[in-house]
Order: structure tokens, then C-alpha cells, then sequence
């Protein structure tokens, strides 16, 4: 007859433990590759309740480890955020006590583009910085690649033009040909040329990281590549060639459940239709895109739709809602910290004002948007403000000789 094990030898906590490890080695099993969607809603909550218990145990660290930084691209792919964050801030201060410098390093580099997404620069930067001093201190050069491009990206979201070009081109240098980050340092760059306005660069480096992400076979990559060259396209008038890019695009992002840069190529879409004064088509685009955008907490991709609903409106002559949303973007672009988009928006609620006949009004957001013009970095970018402004001020000046003229015709 078996013996049957008493009371005093039953180690309840050891069977807990094992059960907490089964369950995350069978999380790990059922996590999503990095070229994968992200799991849907019932396996991410099964996955997340394992990180939980396995928090508990810092015995088995590298099991969570693995865990942690296999879905972490995931969760921020699907529109995780704050909660998210906790997760890793909890996976951060473990690895700190573990000594595991080269988990700190990535998980640093994570919470550092998920405060970036969300506009929290300061927080976005400290992380990133650190995650880039750790994987040097390591000698891991891919590593320190992939903290330059996302640091070089960073700065360029805040305008500092010149030191994010100079960290892709550092970027660069650390890896081998046909290196995804070599990719991933072309898409920084072209996204610099853009914020340069120099459309055909722009668009050769898309092409340069469409041509290596392809080979990759990284269907989010490639639809990032895609949307940016369409954009790109549209702002060199080639709207064919545009819309071809941005139905590859959607494709692809669609495949892999990215929420985000789904309706950033959404909005871009309706760029598209903007430029071709398709205006209603449009707005149901920029409709769409934005409430992605406030569910995932972009802040400037949500200013910047709110400008292109602004300039829709106002197409329409619907002076109200077109008011709405310029003011909407104002206020986000001065959070944000950025000049030439509130500029952008407050001539487009200047021309608001003159249609309506309201030239004090007009005269006033003038003003403002030149007074913030010494504040953009770029030359080529103030320059074409100043031409626009200057512009502005002409129809001012036109506006006051017309009027003054039909009073003395009186």
C-alpha cells in the first residue's frame, strides 16, 4: 500500500512556486515572436496575471525576465501604457537587485518609448540616455545602436534637428550592412529631411530602410517605411505612387495589430485626400485616426490631426468647428513644446478670422505666431514660416487699403 505524504511534508509554498513557474514557462510559450501580432485580449490578461505572481518571486527572475521583455514590444504595439509602465518599472527594480545590467538596459530603452509616445520627453530621454550608457558599459554595440536611433528619434519629435541626424549617423557606424537598425537609423534620418522639408531626401531614405526592412521580413517596420515614403509622396505631388505606398501600409500594419501607426497612416491617408479637396472624405479619415490617438495617449500625432480637421473645416466653411480644432492643436503644441506647430495652426486661425470678417482678431494671432517664429530651430523650416507670415501680414495690409479706400469713396 502507497505511503501518503502527512501534513507536515506537504511544502505548500514550493508547489506554489512550481505552479507560478509552469504558468509563466507556458506564457512564454504562447507570447508572440517578435515578427508575430500581438496575442489577442483573453491571452494577453492570462499573460499578465502570470507577471503578477511571478513578480512575487524574485527566485525565478530570468524566467520573468524572458517574459517581460518578449511582450513588452507587444503591449506597447497594441496601445498599453500606464499600466504597462508599473509592469516595467516593477521588472526594472528587479533586474537592479539581480545585477542584470543587460536587462535594465532594454528594459530602460522600453519605459523610454512608451514616455515618449505619451509626450513625456524629460522621462523619455533619462531612460534612454541610461539604457545607452548601460549596453556601452557592456560593449553591446547593437544594443547602444538601437538606444541611439530611438534617442535620435526622441530629439527629433522636438525639433533638435542637428544632435538627431549626428545619433542616427552614430547609429550607423555600430552595426553590420543590412542590420534592422541600420533600417531603423535610414527611417530617423528621413524623418529629419522632413522635418527639414526636403521632401526627395526624405523619401530616398524611406526607400533605403524600405529596401532593408523588406529583407527583415518585419511586417511593422515595413509598414512604418511604407506610410512615411507615402507622406513623403504626397508632399511632392506624386498622390498615384502616395496611395499605393499607403494601401501597402495598412496592410501590413493591419497584420500586425498596430494600432497606433495603423491610424497615423490613417490620418495620412487623409492628408492625401486633403491635397486632392476631397474635404468630408477626408475628416472621416482624421475622425477615425483620432480617437486611436487619444486611447493611446499620443499627443502629438492627436495636435497634429486636430491642425488637418482644422484646415478641412475651414475648407467647408464651417468656421466653428474649424476654430475648435486650431485652438485644440494650439494648446497641445504649447504643451508639447513645439513652435512651429502652433504657428502652423495659428495661421490657419488667422485665415478663420478674415473669412469671418474679423480683422482685429486676425491681426491678433498674427502677432502671437510671430513672436514664437525665433523659437524654430530648423532655418529652412523658419524661413517658410516667415514667407507665410509675411504673406499674412500683406492680406492685412491689403484688407486695411481696401477698407480705408471705400471710406473715402463715401
Amino acid at each position: 500500500m502507497a505511503n501518503l505524504m502527512t501534513r507536515s511534508e506537504f511544502d505548500a509554498p514550493a508547489v506554489f512556486r512550481a505552479h507560478i513557474q509552469n504558468n509563466v514557462r507556458y506564457a512564454l510559450k504562447q507570447a508572440p515572436s517578435a515578427k508575430d501580432p500581438p496575442p489577442p485580449a483573453h491571452a494577453r490578461a492570462q499573460m499578465l496575471l502570470a507577471l503578477d505572481y511571478a513578480m512575487a518571486l524574485p527566485e525565478i527572475w530570468p524566467l520573468t525576465r524572458a517574459l517581460v521583455l518578449k511582450l513588452a514590444p507587444k503591449m506597447e504595439q497594441v496601445g498599453y501604457r500606464q499600466e504597462w509602465i508599473g509592469y516595467l518599472q516593477r521588472a526594472l527594480e528587479q533586474s537592479k537587485q539581480a545585477n542584470d545590467i543587460a536587462s535594465e538596459a532594454a528594459l530602460r530603452m522600453h519605459l523610454g518609448e512608451l514616455y515618449r509616445m505619451m509626450a513625456r520627453f524629460e522621462l523619455a530621454q533619462k531612460e534612454i540616455e541610461q539604457s545607452l550608457h548601460l549596453f556601452k558599459r557592456l560593449g553591446d554595440e547593437r544594443g547602444a545602436a538601437q538606444a541611439l536611433n530611438r534617442l535620435a528619434f526622441l530629439l527629433r519629435q522636438q525639433n533638435d534637428l542637428e544632435n538627431a541626424q549626428r545619433l542616427a549617423e552614430q547609429a550607423l557606424s555600430l552595426v553590420a550592412e543590412g542590420d534592422e537598425e541600420q533600417g531603423y537609423a535610414y527611417f530617423v534620418l528621413g524623418n529629419v529631411k522632413t522635418s527639414q522639408r526636403a521632401w526627395s531626401e526624405a523619401a530616398d531614405y524611406y526607400r533605403q530602410a524600405l529596401a532593408i526592412w523588406r529583407k527583415t521580413s518585419n511586417p511593422r517596420y515595413l509598414g512604418w517605411a511604407h506610410s512615411n515614403l507615402a507622406s513623403a509622396l504626397i508632399r511632392k505631388g506624386d498622390y498615384e505612387a502616395a496611395q499605393q505606398h499607403m494601401a501597402i501600409a495598412i496592410e501590413h500594419l493591419h497584420s500586425c495589430n498596430d494600432a497606433r501607426n495603423l491610424a497615423i497612416t490613417t490620418m495620412n491617408l487623409g492628408n492625401l485626400h486633403l491635397k486632392q479637396a476631397q474635404w468630408d472624405v477626408a475628416l472621416t479619415h482624421y475622425m477615425k485616426a483620432r480617437r486611436v490617438f487619444r486611447r493611446t495617449q499620443d499627443l502629438i500625432s492627436l495636435a497634429i490631426v486636430e491642425l488637418n480637421m482644422g484646415i478641412a473645416h475651414r475648407k467647408l466653411g464651417r468656421w466653428s468647428l474649424a476654430k475648435a480644432a486650431y485652438q485644440s492643436c494650439i494648446e497641445m503644441a504649447a504643451r508639447l513644446g513645439d513652435a512651429e506647430l502652433q504657428i502652423n495652426a495659428m495661421t490657419g486661425l488667422f485665415k478663420v478670422h478674415l473669412a469671418q470678417g474679423h480683422d482685429d482678431l486676425a491681426r491678433a494671432e498674427y502677432q502671437k505666431a510671430r513672436a514664437l517664429l525665433p523659437q524654430i530651430r530648423e532655418t529652412r523650416s523658419r524661413e517658410h514660416w516667415r514667407q507665410e507670415l509675411d504673406s499674412l501680414a500683406n492680406q492685412l495690409q491689403e484688407r486695411r487699403r481696401v477698407f480705408a479706400s471705400r471710406r473715402k469713396a463715401r
